[in-house]
């Protein structure tokens, strides 16, 4: 960790350094490079493109959990001979969420693992091949799960934190200094309205003139090229071209000293132990936490959001432009680009970080190619998903710390997960129905209690015990009501769901007894899962391991592509029916939920 402090302190003193030099004191023939690390696009760069989930990728399992936050705090049992374990449902809930994110592209993480590989800390040998340019995507799941665990370490603390956000000429002269140094960075860029974040690998700078640089980039969305992108120092401006090739229609990035849209990351900042967990621990009613806690909301696309607090001040996203008078609100911009025509899931709402507290949330469909379909809260001990979302209709939130209210003018499709820990058990609620209106809240011991209209819900449940035994409970039709609320206590559920219906003065109606139906392969699409999920809590082989098995793609790999014939098919990728394995990509999340706590680069 002091290495850490001392190398970012380092690179942060040359960049004052070198900013203070007029920009002048550069002089060097035209096409002169400046500063060069040695990393090569077609040795160190791998040869596949930037990929989503749409091949059904390996993405995060619980072993990348346990190497991010540590079993101790995800793990609902002990650790397994794979170096799994069956996760806690908060735990299962993020992981599905940051994996249905990675939908959009992975390029953080192949922008970050391609470095890792070049600065030795890791060996491509491991993973199927002598170099990084080498290795096979199809059927190395190895490697899609390591370029997954680099890809989430973007939305860690410890990461985001490290970022530096510079104009065009102090990234050139940063840049030059670093790399005299050996000291390495990734380099995010956004469009001027923070939307359509990128994450690359810089390695050299160029000079072209008195006043135009070229910052040599290795670009996984075009692998084996040379890039640059371009800037102008007396100008104070960049640019950078993504068109995937010449008939491809251009997307045209660019910014100038103002955009703050280019941003600098140390690597150093993801060689850590583990890293702080935002959503992990007991949950604890908000009357007894003593302390403002942190509320994390995301979406999975794009929307306009609108919140305001219990004292009417306002906080703004809408259709790109952004403002905000709530006080100790953190805005975290996510990168999660593609070349134009293979987008999916590109462009998302910025994950907004807020003290825990009383909320309005208004969110509805903004202009743009890729609407919201779902969105996350996140706190201590509770991650809370609703998916499925059509915002051709806004949806309105009300928030009481522990209570939310989803309202919308016309019934809609709701599925809704809610997943906490609490006093050594975890608790995973799915409800799916339809109806206006929708509400939530939590006990102290995890039980939830539900009210709403539409009538009849369909309930999924999983139990994890102190002992981390675990049990899934189904019921197709469990009774929802306006007035009252219907409580959801699994902690002494034997074989049938017990259900408490209350009345607005919390006196008890009446309790009523529902079957445990069978499960199904349907309950994916019902709920929104993926089989990942499921089987994370299926302790009674109820779950057929055939339900929800997509296979994977051949990631626009040709079987002789590089004259690499290493067949990694056989390769074993550590996963068990208890670790998390994503042999999905994620589930079918519609580009994932974002944010569970964090946010993340593409």
């Amino acid at each position: 960790m002091q290495r850490l402090i001392n190398v970012t302190l380092a690179l942060t003193l040359m960049l004052a350094l070198a900013i203070s030099l007029p920009a002048t004191s550069l002089h060097a023939q035209q096409g002169k490079i400046l500063a060069d690390i040695g990393f090569k696009p077609k040795e160190h760069g791998f040869a596949f493109q930037n990929y989503g989930n749409e091949n059904n990728p390996t993405n995060l399992t619980a072993v990348e959990m346990i190497r991010i936050f540590g079993a101790e705090r995800v793990c609902a049992g002990a650790v397994n001979a794979e170096g799994g374990c069956k996760l806690t449902a908060p735990a299962a809930a993020f992981m599905k969420k940051e994996n249905a994110d990675m939908d959009g592209g992975h390029c953080e993480g192949m922008a970050v693992l391609s470095l890792v590989f070049f600065e030795q800390q890791l060996s491509a040998a491991d993973f199927g091949a002598a170099l990084p340019n080498k290795l096979r995507l199809r059927g190395n799941k190895a490697l899609q799960r390591e370029i997954a665990y680099w890809f989430q370490l973007q939305v860690m603390d410890e990461v985001y934190g490290s970022r530096i956000t510079l104009t065009p000429a102090e990234v050139v002269d940063g840049l030059i200094g670093a790399f005299e140094e050996n000291y390495l960075v990734t380099l995010a860029f956004y469009q001027p309205d923070g939307s359509g974040g990128h994450a690359v690998t810089p390695y050299a700078v160029r000079q072209m003139s008195d006043t135009r640089y070229d910052i040599l980039i290795y670009d996984n969305n075009f692998p084996n090229e040379e890039r640059a992108i371009e800037v102008d120092i007396e100008a104070n401006t960049w640019r950078y071209n993504t068109a995937a090739n010449p008939n491809d229609p251009p997307e045209l990035y660019e910014g100038d000293e103002t955009t703050q849209s280019l941003i600098v990351v140390p690597l150093e900042a993801r060689y850590q132990e583990s890293f702080t967990c935002s959503y992990c621990g007991d949950y604890i009613p908000a009357e007894k936490t003593g302390t403002v806690d942190k509320l994390t909301f995301s979406l999975n696309g794009e929307a306009n959001v609108i919140i305001t607090d219990g004292q009417g001040r306002t906080l703004r996203f809408v259709d790109g432009a952004f403002s905000n008078d709530i006080p100790d609100v953190e805005i975290r911009q996510v990168t999660n680009q593609r070349g134009r025509t293979r987008t999916i899931g590109s462009r998302r709402a910025p994950t907004i970080i807020m003290p825990n507290g009383k909320y309005t949330v208004q969110v509805s469909k903004a202009r743009g190619s890729n609407p919201a379909t779902s969105f996350t809260f996140a706190k201590q001990g509770n991650v809370l998903t609703a998916s499925k979302l059509d915002l051709s209709q806004s949806l309105d939130l009300n928030i009481d710390r522990d209570r939310l209210q989803m309202k919308s003018a016309a019934a809609r499709s709701l599925k809704v997960q809610n997943t906490v820990s609490a006093n050594g058990r975890h608790y995973a609620y799915n409800l799916a129905g339809n109806g206006d209106a929708l509400t939530l809240r939590l006990g102290e011991r995890g039980e939830m209690r539900a009210s709403g209209s539409g009538g009849n819900y369909s309930l999924l449940v999983a139990r994890t015990n102190p002992d981390g035994s675990s049990k899934l409970y189904y019921n197709s039709a469990v009774g929802l009501r306006d007035a009252g609320e219907a409580e959801f206590d699994p902690e002494d559920w034997g074989d049938t769901l017990s259900v408490g219906y209350y009345d607005e003065d919390d006196a008890l109606l009446e309790t009523e007894t529902y079957a445990d139906e069978p499960l199904s392969e349907d309950l994916l699409d019902l709920f929104e899962l993926d089989r990942d999920f499921m089987e994370n809590f299926d302790d009674e082989s109820e779950w057929d391991e055939a339900w929800g098995a997509d296979e994977e793609g051949d990631f626009g790999e040709d079987d002789t592509e590089n004259g690499d014939d290493t067949d990694t098919d056989d390769q074993d990728d550590g996963d068990d029916d208890n670790n998390g394995g994503n042999d999905d990509g994620g589930g079918d999340d519609d580009g994932g939920d974002d944010d569970g706590g964090d946010d993340d680069d593409d």
